[in-house]
């Protein structure tokens, strides 16, 4: 079930205004509001930069304010996932790694060799490729269907194709076997808790939600599209604001 939410693009013709506006967002309300509100920053050093106009805002008004907590993008899907029932445990990068390792090996004793040598700089590779697909909401099956539709018809004669074939069919079976190791763990990927967030309320929710930064696609701290359809369905979230200047706003982002 979709909570209903309201959400908003706050329009801003500058950063300074920008500033003014997420300082604003982040002291709105009362007390019990801001703790149930996380602030999605670029960086730790914007979210110190902001803490500083609130500090002297603070110092002016002789008052004291209660603070959000503010969060990068990749700190995002964990931290949501600490209010859920039992708060599921994720897997460490290096954990990732190493069944991702066992998971190209028992790809090739399948049959499907790769047509280059695994080394393990190359199965980090491989789980940021994974990972890209993911967020960018391309199951495997999907990635599988569009690789080898554009490519088999072209691998008879062309050997370039044929490779590239080859290294698709054994990255689908390795991407299948990483995902059944990852669920023997019993443990979570950031995937698997984003799907585990969506089915599962929170007992404390957050209730509000203010972005800072824009599409990943154009920004390199900005959220990836599986991050913006879970903030357009996450079950508890009544409130989400996106902030953004008006040069931002009038590209693609605008659309998203």
């Amino acid at each position: 079930m979709i909570t209903p939410r309201a959400t908003r693009l706050v329009r801003v013709p500058d950063l300074f205004t920008f500033r003014a506006v997420v300082v604003d967002l982040a002291c709105d309300g009362t007390p019990l509001d801001a703790r149930r509100r996380l602030v999605v920053v670029p960086t730790r050093a914007a979210a110190e930069h902001l803490l500083r106009s609130i500090e002297r805002r603070t110092l002016a008004s002789v008052a004291a304010v209660v603070l959000p907590d503010f969060i990068t993008p990749g700190e995002l899907i964990a931290r949501l996932g600490e209010r859920l029932p039992g708060e599921p445990r994720l897997l460490a990068a290096t954990e990732r790694e190493v069944l991702a390792g066992t998971a190209c090996r028992t790809a090739i004793d399948g049959g499907d060799e790769p047509p280059f040598h695994l080394r393990p700089g190359l199965v980090a590779e491989i789980v940021r490729f994974y990972d890209s697909l993911q967020r960018h909401q391309k199951g495997i099956d999907t990635f599988e269907r569009l690789a080898l539709g554009a490519l088999e018809p072209g691998a008879v004669d062309d050997r370039g194709a044929e490779r590239l074939v080859r290294q698709t069919r054994f990255l689908v079976r390795a991407f299948r076997c990483f995902e059944q190791f990852v669920d023997a763990t019993g443990r979570m990927d950031e995937h698997r808790l984003r799907r585990h967030l969506l089915a599962t309320p929170a007992s404390d929710p957050w209730e509000h939600v203010v972005v800072t930064v824009g599409d990943a696609a154009s920004d390199r701290h900005g959220l990836c599209a599986a991050d913006w359809d879970l903030l357009s369905r996450l079950p508890g979230l009544k409130r989400l604001d996106v902030v953004a200047t008006e040069a931002a706003v009038a590209g693609a982002f605008h659309e998203r």
